[in-house]
């Protein structure tokens, strides 16, 4: 078995379009990198996210204990980071990567954390809706593929 086979699978319950997790990197060891946050030698907790749906997946770890970083990598690259993000916005903690996905594919999400740093983690997935073009919606505005809320990049 690879070191990616013990990875959690990441579902989405499709009455809400979401769902939450929690997890732990103290104790963790590092099983990769990202090409963000000084990553490559903290703790990490990977998780197997296959695509439900073709469109556009969002993932934080909004309410986490530490100074995250959030990665997504293709099972047969994890060494390289479709996306990656250390810190929403400057002195926020959380973090968050939003990347097209392509239905049935399946990714590897990395939860790490900034220079070396570890602890309790929420990290919660979304699908985005696609518009619906008979409200004029437009991809990017404000409330654009977000259930019940604003996605703010």
């Amino acid at each position: 078995m690879s070191r990616w086979g013990a990875a959690a699978a990441l579902t989405i319950d499709f009455a809400a379009s979401s769902g939450s997790y929690t997890g732990c990197t103290s104790g963790a060891t590092s099983n990769g990198s990202a090409s963000c946050g000084s990553s490559a030698n903290s703790p990490d907790v990977w998780y197997i996210f296959t695509a439900p749906t073709s469109g556009t997946v969002s993932v934080d770890t909004i309410g986490s204990s530490y100074d995250t970083v959030l990665s997504i990598h293709e099972p047969g690259f994890p060494g390289t980071s479709l996306v990656c993000n250390d810190d929403m916005a400057v002195g926020i903690r959380d973090s968050r990567v939003t990347m097209g996905v392509v239905q049935g594919t399946q990714y590897l999400v990395r939860v790490s954390g900034f220079n070396n740093a570890s602890g309790a983690f929420n990290l919660n997935i979304r699908m985005q809706c696609k518009a619906d073009p008979t409200t004029g919606a437009v991809s990017g505005q404000a409330g654009y593929g977000i259930p019940n809320g604003t996605l703010n990049n």
